[in-house]
């Protein structure tokens, strides 16, 4: 019997401690499993490769006292209850996760620089370096809110080529499905709940979306707060009727130029004639298309017979003349002509690079 038995009354004591050592361990585990699925962790991972991971147990009690401070940061009312708090951190960045420790739903995410005391700071930086700091820092915790307002249940709001559709609302449970799609292909599928918020990197950015009310009639709708790390690059944001299903993509518009000539070898005083095309190979139209064409020296200019300089727009596949002039030979030698170059973009007022012609060359006898 274990009560005549010191020995074994230890050694089951040591297998209480080691099981309770081993399903915190399988704990830890699965938050931080939870924690590096994350978009935004997964790219700070990949872009710091000395990252360290910790994870801290914060009770119900704790919450409590820090609920008000929560508050403010998350920047909507939170519930006290059991969570973790785990960080991703590497020199002076990191990234926080607060995470339902019972139900392991990640409830908050945000990255943050860590302030360098002042004495190890150089003494010779001058206020403008100082206050460059203080504005880098300043981005890194700035959100720029792209959308505030109710999507009924079925659409969805279009940021380029992702489109979030709040899938089903459930009024009584005051939760909500986003499903987040890219160019028609579903990224994500989360369930989160009233003043919860889902994360996710989507154009180089992190987007996140914020439930925070949900409401009944003819069609169950959710009020939601959009917001992006950065939208500079933002070409396209609308909320979409009908979601993923009904959104439009800009295409790409692709544009190659061709400059023909009637001859490459003439006599003095003969007429060449050029012939300038334009196809656009993408699969999007080209918008505000301007073209230039340099005549080259020692040729004479004798007549125009197509010359479209103004903005245009090209279609997906359309083939287009550009420039039909003719030209006079006067001086001998060889000559090149210089390309033909055109500026466009594509129908979300996207810029795309110049492109060029060929350089055909001629000789004159």
């Amino acid at each position: 019997m274990l009560k005549n038995n010191p020995t074994a009354i230890l050694i089951s004591i040591a297998f209480i401690f080691i099981a309770i050592f081993a399903s915190g361990c399988a704990e830890n585990n699965d938050i931080t499993t939870a924690f590096e699925t994350l978009p935004q962790v997964q790219q700070f991972m990949d872009e710091h490769p000395n990252t360290k991971v910790t994870v801290t147990y914060w009770s119900e009690s704790e919450i409590t006292e820090i609920t008000e401070e929560l508050s403010q940061e998350w920047g909507k009312n939170v519930t006290p209850t059991a969570m973790y708090k785990v960080e991703a951190s590497e020199g002076n960045l990191k990234i926080i996760s607060w995470i339902d420790a019972e139900s392991q739903i990640i409830l908050y995410t945000f990255t943050e620089s860590m302030a360098v005391p002042i004495e190890e700071v150089d003494e010779t930086v001058d206020e403008t370096v100082d206050e460059t700091v203080d504005e880098t820092v300043d981005e890194l915790m700035i959100s720029n809110q792209l959308y505030n307002g109710s999507i009924q249940e079925g659409d969805g709001y279009q940021i380029n080529t992702i489109v979030i559709d709040v899938a089903e609302v459930d009024v009584s449970a005051e939760s909500c499905v986003f499903r987040v799609y890219d160019e028609g292909e579903l990224e994500h599928d989360k369930l989160i709940g009233t003043d919860d918020t889902i994360t996710f990197a989507a154009e180089g950015e992190i987007i996140g979306v914020t439930l925070l009310s949900v409401g009944g009639g003819t069609l169950p709708q959710a009020t939601v707060s959009i917001t992006i790390t950065d939208d500079d690059d933002i070409y396209l944001k609308q909320a979409v009727d009908g979601g993923h299903e009904k959104a439009t993509y800009p295409g790409t518009p692709s544009l190659e130029i061709t400059k023909e000539v009637s001859s490459y070898t003439v006599d003095q005083g003969e007429i060449v004639t050029i012939k300038v095309t334009a196809r656009n190979k993408g699969d999007g139209k080209a918008t505000e298309v301007r073209f230039s064409d340099p005549k080259p020296p020692g040729l004479i200019l004798q007549e125009i017979l197509l010359e479209e300089t103004g903005q245009m727009t090209i279609d997906k596949y359309e083939t287009r003349t550009i420039f039909l002039y003719k030209l006079q030979a006067n001086e001998a030698g060889t000559f090149e002509f210089q390309p033909t170059i055109a500026s466009y973009s594509n129908e979300a007022e996207m810029d795309f690079p110049e492109v060029s012609s060929n350089r055909p060359i001629i000789t004159v006898n």
